[in-house]
Parts: C-alpha cells; sequence; structure tokens
C-alpha cells in the first residue's frame, strides 16, 4: 500500500514538472541549447551573401583617356550606355557624339564584360591599359616614350583592365573610336561640335 502511493506521489511529480516546463518561457536566463538554436552563417564582410556576391562588373559612363604619342595626345572621351559620347581634347570642346553600326554596339557589348583591376597599389600612367597596338607601355629614362597609352575607367573610378592579349579586338574597337570621335571631322561616328571649339 505504502508502495504504491510512493508510485503515485512520483508520477503526479513527473506531471507537473512536466507542465511547468511546458508553461514556462524558453529563455528564462538560462541559455538556449546549441541544438535548439536557429542556424546561422557569417563571412567576412557581414551576413551571408556579402562575401559571394558575384563582382560587379564596369558601371558606365566610361572614361577613356588617351596620353602620349608623338603628338602628345591629351583627349579624354566619355561613353554612356546609351551609346552617347563627349568628347574634349585640347583643340575639341563638348563635341556630343552618337554610336551606329553593329560594330559600336558590339563594342559596348564588349566594354560592359570587361575585368575590373584591383586598383591596389593605385596604378600609375599608361596600366593598365597598355598601348593600343597591344604593346606594354615602357622605355628607360634615356628613350622617349612615345607609345599612345588608353587608360579606361568606370564611372567609380574602377580601372579596366585592357592588357590580356585576348582583349586585342576591344583594344583595336577603343581605339579605332577615339581616333574617329578626335578627327576634326569624324568619318564614321555621327558628332555634333560647337562652333568654333575645333583648331584647324
Amino acid at each position: 500500500m505504502g508502495r504504491t502511493r510512493l508510485a503515485a506521489a512520483m508520477a503526479a511529480l513527473v506531471v507537473a514538472l512536466g507542465g511547468c516546463a511546458a508553461g514556462a518561457p524558453a529563455n528564462n536566463g538560462t541559455p538556449t541549447p546549441i541544438d535548439s538554436r536557429q542556424p546561422t552563417r557569417t563571412f567576412a564582410g557581414g551576413a551571408i551573401g556579402d562575401a559571394t556576391d558575384p563582382i560587379i562588373g564596369p558601371v558606365f559612363p566610361l572614361t577613356l583617356r588617351r596620353t602620349g604619342g608623338v603628338a602628345g595626345y591629351d583627349d579624354t572621351v566619355i561613353l554612356k550606355a546609351d551609346g552617347m559620347v563627349l568628347v574634349n581634347t585640347r583643340t575639341i570642346h563638348d563635341r556630343e557624339c552618337r554610336l551606329s553600326g553593329a560594330q559600336q554596339k558590339h563594342l559596348l557589348s564588349l566594354l560592359s564584360t570587361l575585368r575590373l583591376v584591383d586598383a591596389t597599389p593605385a596604378p600609375t600612367a599608361g596600366t593598365p591599359g597598355g598601348t593600343v597596338d597591344g604593346s606594354a607601355p615602357g622605355g628607360d629614362d634615356e628613350t622617349p616614350n612615345d607609345a599612345i597609352v588608353i587608360d579606361i575607367t568606370d564611372h567609380k573610378l574602377r580601372p579596366l583592365d585592357l592588357s590580356d592579349p585576348s582583349l586585342g579586338e576591344v583594344a583595336g574597337l577603343v581605339g579605332a573610336l577615339m581616333a574617329d570621335v578626335t578627327l576634326s571631322t569624324p568619318a564614321a561616328t555621327e558628332c555634333t561640335t560647337p562652333t568654333g571649339t575645333v583648331a584647324n
């Protein structure tokens, strides 16, 4: 009889404790068991996704800068995603052009996929663009460097890499565009130049 009462009392105690545990709040100052926490993963730089985002390509407008050469080029061409081109050189100011034709549309698509250069350390003049003929800029202190160099940066001032030999087609198209839109009268690109801004 005594054992029966003891067993009943133990069963009542177990039921009471179970009911209290179910009704009590989950976090009462004691740590939550590790296997009941929500799974989380973090990466350097922030929450999940930050470090795995793809590298963002160049952001238009792109700035094409041609320097060097025997003529001492110092030309700036702004190329917008809609095909508008703004041209400024030593003798041409505020010229507006519009790309047309399959080759020029092809140029825009090629430029939009170019690889961005790690800008640490900051690139020097002639790097990473290379020369329009694909040769590397250079020369020692005794040899004048007459190479024509075209550098490209995007809207966030990040340089684009044209040094890869496989990008010869892009470099050639960029060089042809620069050569055309900076002529006194462009031959292949439709341009409008404010009166009096082109030296003869």
